[in-house]
């Protein structure tokens, strides 16, 4: 039920175009730990200028893992 609300949500968001969606390649570190920074920081600069924050933006971040080169390299030359 709750995941059905967020959902509703972000659809709203999207339809005011007041969702900021953010895609990047994730190769190696903690994910978790880099989304919540950025939200963080984020969040900060949101807050302090008054102008932004009156558009009431949400921001999303989609990560998409990708192999480092060297992996791809290796799989190539056991083949």
């Amino acid at each position: 039920m709750a995941r059905k609300r967020e959902r509703e949500e972000e659809n709203l968001l999207e339809t005011n175009q007041k969702m900021i969606q953010l895609h990047y390649l994730f190769d190696w570190g903690s994910r978790c730990e880099f989304n919540e920074k950025f939200q963080r920081l984020w969040l900060t600069i949101l807050n302090e200028d008054l102008i932004f924050k009156q558009y009431g933006l949400k921001i999303q971040l989609n990560s998409k893992h990708c192999y480092s080169s060297n992996i791809l390299l290796a799989r190539s030359i056991t083949y």
